[in-house]
């Protein structure tokens, strides 16, 4: 996988993630459009999972890229609890689905909000 595919290769294999986008991604448009992604994960509780009503989900990873067409640039990533906690996270992301450069679709959840974007971007620099 080359750096400029790695977010597709991201969307094509993981299923739990949250993505954040400062328009909507058209892979067959030159406009530069800004994307957050968000790992997800889930953290067992008492009932064993989110299905018993107990447990909770959260976001491991931020990633930033920068997606011009079918080319993706990471520009930025963190790992650290602190710094995820300052991330205005849109759990109530709906299913968006995304075309991706081999012509393969996926569905993931996700927003198209130039707004919370611009917030990220101020934590990012």
């Amino acid at each position: 996988m080359t750096e400029e595919q790695e977010l597709f290769a991201i969307l094509k294999i993981k299923r739990d993630l949250i993505l954040v986008a400062s328009d909507e991604l058209d892979l067959g448009s030159t406009n530069e459009v800004k994307v957050y992604l968000f790992e997800v994960e889930s953290v067992k509780g008492a009932a064993g999972g989110r299905a018993g009503g107990y447990g909770a989900r959260r976001v491991s990873s931020v990633k930033g890229y920068i997606v011009r067409g079918s080319v993706s640039k990471k520009f930025y990533q963190t790992d650290d609890k602190d710094v995820i906690e300052s991330f205005e996270i849109p759990y109530h992301a709906t299913a968006i689905d995304v075309l991706l450069p081999d012509g393969s679709s996926v569905v993931v959840r996700g927003v198209v909000d130039p707004e919370l974007v611009r917030s990220y971007d101020g934590l990012t620099q």
